[in-house]
């Protein structure tokens, strides 16, 4: 059931490593996992020099997927841009989503932005979540998530 949700079974492969910007990745072939419908961005554990973590591969144009990898992942491993890097991806099992709190959700729903906040990254709703989680007070939180509901209007 893992694989299918995710769209792919656990694979090995080699990949070129490259920069964008300062952030190392490498492309993740087709043949590796395919595209699953409306759900652009894949959650992951990534295996590299026997190091394992969780991630997100994220949408890199044409029907394929980038991989980051993180420096606590790639250092270990002695990969760098222009090196080749073997790589094991396997679906994550664990739920990617925080549970969204109720009054984001009622926000989002009267302003309806929610279609919009489910476009945005994995990572994006999980700091969303966690921006609003952070305050302590009443009026703060209500600020947060006025905040929250201009940042997703503005978006795409």
């Amino acid at each position: 059931m893992v694989a299918a949700v995710a769209g792919f079974a656990a694979r090995s492969f080699v990949a070129r490593v490259y920069k964008v910007g300062i952030n190392r990745c490498v492309d993740v072939p087709p043949e590796v996992v395919a595209r699953t419908g409306d759900r652009p961005y894949l959650p992951v554990v990534v295996t590299l020099g026997g190091r394992s973590a969780r991630t997100t591969l994220v949408p890199a144009g044409s029907g394929g997927y980038r991989l980051f990898l993180n420096n606590r992942l790639r250092l270990p491993a002695g990969v760098d841009a222009g090196d080749d890097a073997r790589l094991r991806l396997e679906p994550d099992p664990e739920p990617v989503e925080p549970a969204l709190p109720l009054d984001l959700e009622s926000a989002l729903s009267r302003a309806r932005l929610m279609a919009r906040f489910r476009r945005q990254s994995p990572y994006r709703r999980r700091e969303m979540v966690r921006f609003l989680e952070g305050a302590k007070r009443a009026p703060t939180r209500e600020k947060r998530i006025a905040r929250i509901l201009q940042v997703l209007e503005t978006s795409r």
